[in-house]
């Protein structure tokens, strides 16, 4: 898939899924004042724009940083709206794979990442912005910030390494 993908806004939101493990809307509807780019890279989702209702942090890879970097010039919306049905109908016919949905991409980052060794299931979670089950969540409040930062840039190494 990741050679497959075209050039241009669309392929790149697809390309951010799978080195983000994101949800589609995440990525899509990035703006300029979520992402951060300093020492140590990142998005940053208010609570409003996440699934959880949770505020999450998204470590960026260098290779995440170069598909953004010739967007932010854009305003504030990093890509324009997307109309993914009929974009994604062509990159299917295009790439010639078993029918999935791009939430599948994010199962995939997520599973991979853990049979690679990459990251425990904690990271693996915290990358998703899962919630801790039970007593974990109560008592386990370690944002996991820098075991998701390392897993990610892995994960990308890995994938653009194919």
């Amino acid at each position: 898939m990741w050679h497959g993908l075209p050039s241009g806004r669309c392929g790149d939101i697809v390309r951010l899924l799978l080195l983000t493990a994101q949800r589609r809307q995440e990525i899509a509807g990035l703006q300029r004042s979520e992402i951060i780019l300093d020492a140590e890279p990142r998005i940053v989702l208010a609570a409003e724009r996440t699934k959880s209702d949770r505020a999450h942090v998204v470590p960026l890879s260098p290779q995440a940083v170069a598909i953004l970097e010739p967007y932010l010039a854009n305003g504030d919306a990093v890509f324009e709206a997307v109309a993914f049905s009929r974009h994604k109908a062509a990159l299917d016919a295009k790439l010639g794979i078993a029918p999935y949905v791009l939430h599948d991409l994010r199962r995939s980052c997520a599973s991979w990442i853990a049979e690679l060794g990459f990251g425990t299931p904690w990271t693996v979670e915290a990358i998703l912005n899962h919630r801790k089950p039970g007593i974990m969540g109560t008592y386990n409040l370690a944002t996991h910030s820098r075991e998701m930062r390392d897993s990610l840039v892995k994960w990308a190494d890995w994938v653009t390494a194919l």
